[in-house]
């Protein structure tokens, strides 16, 4: 055995007890930490915030006046969306995904920057939320193609027995797919039939669209 290697093992096992003694240092210091962490948590978990202590009932009636006032609709996603009002807490979350109050108008406002697949998606939640209730919809899309604003119109028209409230400023061609009696709609605003005759030319066909609507 070389003279200088008892030396060096001897430093070598005060080093490992070195090292021992700072791991079991960090392993009490993770101790208190957890505990501590547990026990803010815990303070936290218990303490309830006023306004999740209200009945239901009070938070949908103040979810209803957040909305722009019926029939005005409010947008499928972005500021006095019902969307923003779910993403505050767990429990407005299900309160408003069941609430079919909250989600009886929606207005679509599409450009060609829109997210059109997710706008879509959004507008068919929207529609389903509001179970059975009378709708007020608004679609503004004037300036884009036909084949964009199509599947927009027929997601609307599979909902037109429970129209109360339309607008809709889309490609003149688009209006052509709504048939069928439509027995709630009492408002409707579209472009005027200038902007009409403008765009289909003199030859096109009258707009016969709206003539199964008795309270329009």
């Amino acid at each position: 055995m070389n003279e200088t290697e008892p030396l060096v093992l001897a430093a070598e096992r005060a080093r490992i007890t070195e090292i021992d003694l700072q791991i079991l240092e960090l392993e009490c210091s993770l101790r208190a930490l957890r505990a501590e962490r547990d026990l803010l948590q815990g303070r936290l978990d218990a303490f309830k915030y006023p306004v999740l202590a209200l009945p239901n009932e009070i938070v949908i009636e103040i979810f209803v006046h957040f909305l722009p006032l019926y029939p005005e609709p409010p947008p499928v996603v972005g500021l006095f969306s019902p969307i923003v009002l779910g993403q505050v807490c767990q429990k407005w979350r299900e309160i408003i995904l069941s609430t079919s109050a909250l989600w009886k108008g929606a207005a679509v406002s599409l450009n060609r920057y829109s997210n059109f697949d997710r706008t879509l998606r959004l507008l068919e939640t929207s529609l389903q939320r509001s179970g059975s209730r009378a709708l007020s919809i608004a679609i503004d899309c004037i300036t884009l193609y036909e084949s964009v604003v199509t599947p927009f119109m027929q997601t609307i028209l599979s909902h037109c027995a429970r129209w109360e409230h339309l607008k809709l400023c889309v490609p003149p061609g688009s209006l052509a797919c709504i048939q069928g009696p439509l027995p709630m709609l009492c408002s409707l605003e579209i472009p005027s039939l200038h902007q009409f005759t403008v765009a289909l030319g003199n030859d096109a066909s009258p707009i016969l669209a709206f003539q199964a609507a008795p309270c329009c």
